[in-house]
């Protein structure tokens, strides 16, 4: 079994399972009816379950067990959400900006169809940082890469600058 594909229990997106799973059925050219077999291996608790209850011979190909996998597992499905959901996040209370920078990019893939500047915007009134929205407002970034750029930047300047301050008090 190739390394890549991990093992499904029922947690993931079952499409992305059957996808990698797929790849890798292509590199190794196992034929189609090895498919099925293969598949057995990468399933384990309630996906194994489901697997090991299906009657004997039910399955005629890899097609009609994907089918089934998808039927039985698609509440697993990642949901994309509506556009405007990007408004509503929001950097937390105790989450320092790189946290709430990487939710944000987590959190902004699952939304589909969200307009460049949007995301920005979204970002920007999130962050919950006077001092970085005030150096982004300066220069208002041209798309959500420069943005990133920008606010890793931020972070690097902030890190140097806390260790140095840090090394004053202790050395004064």
């Amino acid at each position: 079994m190739p390394m890549c594909i991990s093992k499904y229990d029922d947690s993931q997106d079952p499409e992305d399972h059957l996808h990698t799973f797929n790849g890798a059925a292509h590199v190794e050219q196992w034929s189609l009816p090895v498919w099925c077999h293969m598949f057995a291996q990468t399933i384990t608790g309630p996906a194994r379950v489901w697997f090991d209850s299906l009657p004997s011979q039910s399955i005629d190909s890899f097609i009609q067990l994907k089918e089934k996998f998808l039927r039985n597992f698609g509440q697993q499905k990642k949901r994309f959400k509506n556009a405007n959901e990007i408004m509503h996040i929001r950097r937390k209370e105790n989450e320092s900006v790189e946290q709430y920078m990487e939710r944000f990019i987590s959190e902004s893939l699952l939304i589909e169809d969200v307009p460049e500047q949007m995301k920005v915007s979204s970002f920007i009134n999130g962050v919950r940082h006077t001092q970085l929205q005030e150096k982004l407002g300066e220069d208002y970034p041209k798309g959500f890469d420069v943005l990133m750029d920008r606010v890793r930047a931020f972070i690097r300047g902030k890190d140097t600058s806390d260790r140095a301050r840090e090394w004053d008090s202790r050395n004064s």
